[in-house]
């Protein structure tokens, strides 16, 4: 019989608890939140021997981040909150920067998924609620 052998290697990136994490299409960045309200991207090692580069901080919630979600074809990350909000961010000279949303949640925001198409996303809130949000062009917010 054949048998397919995985090798699994372990990183320890030594910041605490993972709340949420996303990783992009091609496999090679990792956004992540440590029960805090920073979300960090990092690239992700091409060899047990290389380590984790922080590329950048993500730093627009007020509390605890609670998903977060990464459209692999338009390389925009969608994160949602205990704040009651969620943020879009997309890529600007290399630098992820945040796009407005409103999103009017009575409660904390708890998850976020990007549509199939990535031109919508989803986030449900702790008030049994779920919004669906598109890209309003006209006023530039989600």
């Amino acid at each position: 019989a054949n048998y397919c052998m995985m090798t699994t290697t372990g990183f320890n990136l030594k910041l605490g608890p993972i709340t949420c994490h996303a990783v992009n299409g091609d496999v090679t960045k990792l956004a992540i939140s440590f029960k805090n309200n920073i979300v960090y991207i990092f690239s992700i090692p091409k060899s047990p021997t290389d380590k984790f580069r922080l590329l950048q901080e993500l730093t627009n919630h007020v509390d605890e981040v609670t998903g977060i979600d990464w459209a692999p074809q338009t390389d925009k990350i969608a994160t949602c909150s205990a704040d009651k909000n969620a943020f879009v961010y997309a890529q600007e000279n290399g630098q992820y920067k945040a796009q407005m949303t409103v999103l009017h949640s009575p409660r904390a925001v708890s998850c976020v998924k990007w549509s199939p198409f990535e031109n919508k996303f989803a986030v449900g809130s702790g008030g049994k609620l779920v919004a669906v949000c598109d890209f309003d062009a006209k006023h530039e917010f989600w």
